[in-house]
């Protein structure tokens, strides 16, 4: 966004506005293996670390298939954030 406020008086607006709708969507697709693999891999190491006695793997089952969602997701996010593929 700095890049985008220094280069403002070389773009025309739209340009601009289409650059910051890039980054937004870029961002959002990058946020997509955080929230999928590495939450629910740090919610694992601490329910191990904290050693909470589990009756069941129910909580593992769990985890894994949030991790699982990591492919249909990033396919649903390029789909609802790219005009084009939405088409």
């Amino acid at each position: 966004f700095s890049i985008l406020f220094v280069h403002k008086s070389k773009m025309s607006t739209a340009t601009r506005k289409m650059h910051i709708k890039f980054i937004v969507q870029l961002l959002l697709q990058a946020s997509v293996p955080f929230v999928v693999i590495v939450c629910p891999a740090l919610t694992l190491v601490l329910l191990l670390v904290i050693e909470i006695p589990l009756e069941t793997n129910l909580c593992g089952y769990i985890i894994l298939a949030v991790m699982m969602m990591h492919g249909p997701l990033t396919s649903f996010m390029t789909i609802a954030l790219y005009h084009p593929y939405r088409k």
